[in-house]
């Protein structure tokens, strides 16, 4: 059974919302993660994906169950002038992993806005650098990584 990527409204928004712990608990591993006032990890920048026209809010379903996320952000490069995408966040559920969903919808969504890239990757978290390794590959038509503090980043054209 394969993935569909949906766009999300902001009527709909909960569909990311309920999944975003798990991404936060996962991501609180490599990095620190925002928290709110009360302690709790906060994603602070999705209702941002309903109110700014240059931001994409997606859910990855497989038989009508939201088994994951991205959320994508088009940018423009200050020296060149030329539009990008950037991958801001990206997120399979663990029980949907290691069946090749999170390969499909990675593909799906860099190919969903043809052209430049941006896909940083944490150094610390040693699965997401794997995969996305493997992923740009892939698809990409023009790959280059550079070291970017705390993260890998790798332009790509797809």
């Amino acid at each position: 059974m394969s993935i569909e990527l949906v766009p999300i409204t902001a009527s709909e928004a909960e569909r990311i919302t309920v999944l975003m712990p798990g991404y936060l608990q996962e991501m609180a591993e490599y990095t620190e993660a925002p928290r709110d006032s009360d302690g709790h990890l906060r994603y602070p920048y999705l209702t941002h994906y309903w109110r700014e026209p240059d931001r994409f809010p997606f859910t990855m379903t497989r038989a009508g169950i939201d088994c994951g996320f991205a959320l994508v952000r088009r940018l423009i490069d200050p020296d060149s002038g030329e539009n990008y995408h950037s991958l801001a966040e990206f997120y399979i559920a663990q029980n949907f992993r290691r069946q090749k969903f999170g390969t499909q919808a990675a593909a799906m969504v860099l190919q969903t806005f043809a052209g430049s890239w941006e896909v940083s990757v944490l150094k610390t978290n040693l699965p997401a650098r794997s995969f996305w390794q493997r992923i740009l590959t892939e698809v990409s038509l023009e790959l280059t990584c550079r070291d970017a503090g705390e993260s890998f980043r790798y332009d790509l054209v797809v």
